[in-house]
């Protein structure tokens, strides 16, 4: 009986050379065989699976065809089990790799919530449930279409879901259905080059950043508008008129906020 400890790094061995080696019929039949006896634990056989599917998806269909049945005949798992994993890897091979622009700066404050909100639906499926249950919306069109493919994909693979694979498809569908819309594969490309920019998700960031979108973003834009009509006044009533309305919205944006924090505060 060879120790658990043994056995576990002649398993990362084996992977870290297959994927060193440009693999060959041998090389598969080969190692298969012989670390088979290694492969009874099935966390081991699940990691050594994918990492064979990863490798059989760069390769041409008869080889695909070949080694997938000798992966379902050595290790048991069901042919469309090992289908559906080299299909996701091929996927993730030809997915359009997207320069990040850099123009953070150049985006309002509700551009930004609505970028970092994305960010985080891409980090936590707690993030997608908040948003789908608060009925957040989205001003701009892109950041809408994105949330919504998103969610649609989250609906419809609850039961069975994974990430990895919803960011997948969330690119191959930019990529492809909506390849002419300029503006949303570029609002993607700042999405995917944010991650280094934003944190990742926590519950409470979330509700603040859902908070300040649906709540203090409406009075912050309407705040702005008072301002710049305020720049057109013509008599003193209404520079008046419109230094009161002004305060008053400061002040019920200070006072949601506190009550938002005291809430958050009391759980």
């Amino acid at each position: 009986n060879v120790p658990y400890e043994t056995k576990s790094k002649r398993f990362i061995e084996l992977v870290k050379h297959l994927n060193s080696v440009v693999m060959s019929a041998f090389d598969f039949n080969f190692y298969v065989a012989s670390k088979l006896d290694e492969l009874k634990n099935n966390e081991n056989k699940k990691k050594f699976l994918r990492a064979m599917c990863k490798k059989i998806s760069t390769m041409e269909k008869e080889d695909i065809d070949l080694y997938s049945n000798k992966l379902h005949e050595e290790l048991g798992f069901s042919s469309s089990t090992i289908n559906s994993l080299i299909s996701q890897y091929q996927k993730e091979e030809t997915r359009p790799t997207i320069v990040a622009i850099d123009n953070y700066k150049k985006m309002n404050k509700i551009q930004d919530l609505q970028l970092r909100v994305l960010t985080q639906m891409l980090d936590s499926t707690e993030a997608i449930d908040i948003f789908i249950s608060e009925l957040v919306y989205l001003e701009d069109e892109s950041y809408r279409k994105i949330a919504l493919i998103i969610g649609d994909f989250y609906k419809e693979n609850k039961e069975n879901f994974s990430m990895d694979k919803m960011v997948a498809d969330l690119f191959t569908k930019v990529s492809t259905e909506f390849a002419d819309d300029e503006e949303l594969n570029k609002t993607l490309a700042m999405i995917d080059g944010s991650k280094d920019k934003y944190p990742s998700y926590s519950k409470e960031s979330f509700s603040d950043l859902v908070f300040e979108l649906k709540e203090i973003a409406p009075l912050e834009a309407k705040l702005e508008q008072i301002k710049e009509e305020s720049k057109f006044v013509t008599s003193p009533q209404e520079t008046k008129d419109y230094t009161h309305e002004l305060m008053g919205l400061k002040q019920l944006i200070k006072e949601k906020r506190a009550k938002h924090k005291e809430e958050m505060k009391n759980g």
